[in-house]
C-alpha cells in the first residue's frame, strides 16, 4: 500500500512537517478487527501511540482529521515511510 503524506506548513522554527492519515499507518490485516473491536476514536489513539517511536503525534488542527504529523525533512521522510512499512509487514 503507498502511503499518502501531505507536505503542511512549516512548525514555529521553521521545520518542515507532513502529515498522513491514521489508517495508512494501521496494518492491513488487523484492520477489520479493530473495525469490530474498537471505535473509530480508540483506533486512532492507537496509531498515535504506534507512531511516537518515528516521531509522529497527533495533528490538532482542523485541515486535516484523523492526521498523524511528522517533523521530518524529506531524506528523514524516506526512513518514516520504511518503518512504517516494515511495522505493517510485521504484525
Amino acid at each position: 500500500m503507498q502511503e499518502r503524506f501531505t507536505r503542511i506548513k512549516n512548525d514555529i522554527n521553521g521545520n518542515p512537517r507532513h502529515i498522513i492519515h491514521f489508517l495508512d499507518v494501521e496494518p492491513p490485516e488487523m484492520a477489520d478487527q479493530y473495525r469490530e473491536r474498537y471505535t473509530i476514536s480508540q483506533r486512532y489513539q492507537m496509531a498515535v501511540h504506534s507512531a511516537k517511536p518515528w516521531g509522529g503525534k497527533a495533528y490538532r488542527g482542523r485541515a486535516y482529521g484523523g492526521g498523524i504529523v511528522f517533523t521530518a525533512y524529506d531524506f528523514e521522510l524516506a526512513g518514516i515511510i520504511e518503518k512504517i512499512r516494515n511495522a505493517r509487514r510485521s504484525t
